[in-house]
């Protein structure tokens, strides 16, 4: 994601002379508060289509649970778990949405104490350096945080689905932690 915009953004910061959120005049607070909102803002783009395209593969995995379902119900005449994830199917993009956004709005702020250390210190490389390194922190931080909920929608839709069914359930499962861990790390490749 972007690496251009940690770099303004580390560039921009370490320009600043030390900060100390107790004592700075107003003007300077608003200054680097407009930076850090900057950040996040030209993040914005990226973390929504990122979003969207979990959501549209998430709800392709859900689609095709309840194909399956729909096919085994016609065999077993059991409906109540073609219907329990059919009635969960509503909670993935609430879910996800924001997934991103959130995290990397919160760190990326004057009431982070970590971002509050890194701008204490004096302007210059080492700043930058710092500024830089915090940036691709809460980059993966939001992106661990959107495959936590990914994952979590897509256990719980399969839990649905194979309820009495643990062994493939187990199965379905490692095969999904797989799948989402190795685009992580692709997307994780593009940060660095």
């Amino acid at each position: 994601m972007g690496t251009a915009i940690q770099d303004i953004c580390s560039e921009e910061v370490s320009k600043e002379g030390s900060y100390d959120k107790n004592v700075a005049n107003v003007l300077t607070t608003e200054r680097l508060n407009e930076i850090l909102v900057s950040f996040s803002e030209k993040y914005l783009h990226h973390c929504e289509k990122l979003e969207e395209q979990c959501i549209e593969e998430v709800e392709d995995y859900c689609n095709a649970l309840i194909d399956l379902l729909e096919e085994s119900s016609e065999f077993t005449k059991d409906t109540s778990n073609l219907k329990r994830v059919k009635r969960n199917r509503s909670k993935i993009r609430t879910t996800i949405i924001g997934s991103l956004k959130e995290p990397l709005a919160k760190r990326m702020s004057l009431d982070d104490p970590e971002c509050l250390k890194i701008l204490k210190l004096d302007s210059g490389k080492e700043k930058e350096k710092a500024m830089k390194k915090f940036s691709k922190k809460i980059i993966r931080e939001s992106l661990n945080n959107l495959a936590m909920k990914v994952t979590n929608v897509l256990q719980e839709q399969t839990e649905e689905a194979f309820r009495e069914n643990q062994e493939n359930f187990k199965e379905v499962v490692s095969l999904v932690k797989m799948l989402l861990v190795n685009s992580l790390l692709e997307d994780m490749e593009e940060i660095d």
